[in-house]
């Protein structure tokens, strides 16, 4: 159902910065719309875990124009 990895580049509001919290509500949201039917370990089942999501994420802050076209491209690479 899910790929193994998600790439996204988001422009937040000035104000906004808490990207965490974005992708929290995300995963919430999805894991809802899905039924609760993927095997689970002890563990994440003692934390009320899903096994639909990796534990941990990376993130980046984009520091200037160069670097944010080098992760566009990532993200959506050209089609020739």
């Amino acid at each position: 159902m899910l790929p193994d990895n998600v790439h996204a580049v988001w422009t937040l509001p000035p104000d906004e910065v808490d990207f965490c919290l974005r992708w929290r509500l995300i995963k919430i949201e999805f894991a809802k719309a899905i039924p609760k039917t993927e095997p689970r370990s002890d563990v994440r089942t003692a934390r009320g875990e899903r096994a639909i999501w990796q534990r941990r994420f990376g993130e980046h802050l984009i520091r200037d124009d160069e670097d944010f076209r080098r992760h566009v491209e990532y993200c959506y690479p050209p089609t020739h």
